[in-house]
């Protein structure tokens, strides 16, 4: 049959818009090209006639231009109409997308709205309020469970209440008086011939600074042992090892029947990092930290007679012996710590400096802490309106030719140097040996015997009457906050409830 009737000729497929817009596209580039040629023909005749003299010949090659020229133009009007035809396709093949788009969207949501529907049909309210006042009911229970638990029993009920109180005021006499006969670290008393009694008195410091600095070496050199390793590397090969978390290293330190607790705080090293931002949170946070535990300990009803003291009673904030002033960071840092601690600020390797870049960078370090409000400890809390008795004047004295020493310009140094038949701890360079306990050297004696003499127990007192008290005063007011809004919401859930 297909010989005499022949094969049917194969169905074309309609073109489409996107067809015709390429097909479009294709001729307006080969008009394109075509007014390119032009282009180049009519540069190569405007060189010409700009080279020949007024006559026929240039006349000639004049008119040629000129029907290159007209070609052109129409040329560009084909193009304008290619073009705006390919506009008006593309127009209607985005709203036809559009359209096909929305459809679908349209479809799919049709789809997820049966599904919900569904879903929620297997979704009992009521089944689910039920469940929530069963939880609630067992959480009653297990409350009460709690106090019946916790109830103080064994006690005779016939006990007099001024009783009670006239047997806790004689105890805290007894207490009064134990602590009016301890021994002080800091005090006179270590140059008794004898202490019949040992007592411990405890308190944890902090460092804080850029690696590098010698805090490590400062804090051995204060106390005359080896209580921390330095962070450098003993060999070329090792890598410098930074600290990397917060670490304490308790120690018990005796002299002349008196024992001292030292804590002493390793703090990660800020500004080594390339991102320095918010670098001095994990000491704010380790600060907080250890007042949020004694708090705790305290508001414990069974507490110990003497809570273990954690919080830290100072930060020694070492500086660069830059000469110039003090970095942006250190002044943030400083300002940020010295809201939650006692912040003592040390000139670290002042040997670098000499005396006038000394002079000079101690008075620049001191207006810029009083320019940015930043409070120092010591803290002078003595007005000057009040009657001072002899021991507040020579309190305030001693404050006061403290505070003009801050900060202190120190050296330290484990090794030590025979300077006139006596050996000493110092440091032997070309030009001589720095003695750090020569006070013409540096500031070192100053600041060992205001941290372990004259001042340790008053920075034990102000950290619990200043910054511990603060903290303590901020977590009860935010407790009380939210134990009266909580019992508020209950009183409100049984006042609805009552109404149901």
């Amino acid at each position: 049959m297909n010989r005499i009737f022949g094969t049917a000729k194969p169905k074309v497929p309609k073109p489409t818009l996107n067809d015709a817009i390429a097909s479009t596209d294709s001729r307006v580039d080969s008009v394109e090209v075509k007014i390119k040629k032009l282009d180049a023909e009519l540069v190569k005749y405007k060189d010409q006639m700009s080279k020949m003299r007024e006559g026929p010949a240039k006349n000639a090659v004049k008119q040629r231009a000129l029907r290159v020229l007209k070609q052109k133009k129409l040329y560009e009007g084909q193009r304008d109409q290619l073009a705006a035809q390919a506009w008006n396709m593309e127009q209607t093949n985005f709203a036809t997308e559009n359209l096909k788009n929305t459809i679908t969207t349209v479809d799919a949501m049709k789809t997820a709205s049966k599904e919900l529907k569904s879903q929620y049909k297997k979704i009992n309210i009521d089944k689910i309020e039920s469940m929530q006042d069963e939880m609630e009911d067992l959480l009653e229970q297990a409350n009460e469970i709690q106090e019946s638990i916790g109830r103080t029993y064994g006690l005779p009920d016939d006990v007099d209440e001024a009783d009670l109180e006239a047997e806790l005021d004689a105890l805290g006499d007894e207490l009064l008086m134990e602590e009016e006969g301890e021994p002080s670290y800091l005090s006179d008393a270590l140059d008794a011939p004898e202490i019949p009694t040992q007592k411990v008195q405890q308190t944890v410091p902090g460092q804080f600074g850029r690696t590098g600095l010698g805090k490590s070496t400062l804090v051995n050199t204060i106390f005359a042992s080896h209580l921390i390793d330095s962070k450098l590397p003993k060999k070329a090969q090792e890598a410098t090892r930074q600290t990397t978390e917060i670490v304490n290293v308790t120690h018990v330190i005796e002299e002349k029947s008196v024992k001292l607790k030292l804590t002493i705080t390793d703090t990660p090293g800020y500004g080594d990092q390339v991102n320095n931002e918010n670098c001095w949170e994990p000491i704010v946070k380790y600060i907080k930290e250890q007042y949020s535990a004694y708090l705790r300990k305290e508001l414990t009803p069974t507490r110990d007679r003497r809570i273990p003291d954690t919080r830290v009673h100072c930060v020694l904030f070492f500086i660069a012996p830059t000469g110039h002033a003090l970095a942006p960071l250190d002044i943030i840092v400083m300002k940020k710590i010295s809201e939650n601690c006692n912040v003592i600020p040390i000139i670290a390797k002042s040997d670098s400096l000499t005396l006038e870049e000394r002079i000079a960078f101690k008075r620049r370090i001191k207006e810029e802490i009083e320019f940015h409000g930043i409070k120092l400890y010591p803290y002078i809390d003595i007005d000057d309106d009040v009657i001072l008795t002899d021991s507040d004047r020579v309190e305030k004295q001693m404050v006061q030719q403290i505070r003009d020493m801050i900060p202190f310009a120190v050296v330290g140094s484990e090794r030590n140097v025979v300077v006139d038949g006596k050996a000493v701890r110092g440091r032997r360079t070309r030009f001589g040996i720095i003695n750090v306990e020569n006070e013409a050297h540096c500031e070192f004696v100053a600041l060992r015997n205001f941290l372990t003499r004259t001042h340790l127990q008053d920075m034990i007192e102000t950290t619990a009457q200043i910054h511990y008290e603060a903290f303590r005063t901020r977590q009860l007011l935010a407790l009380k906050e939210s134990t009266t809004a909580l019992a508020s919401r209950n009183n409100e859930s049984t006042v609805n409830s009552s109404r149901d």
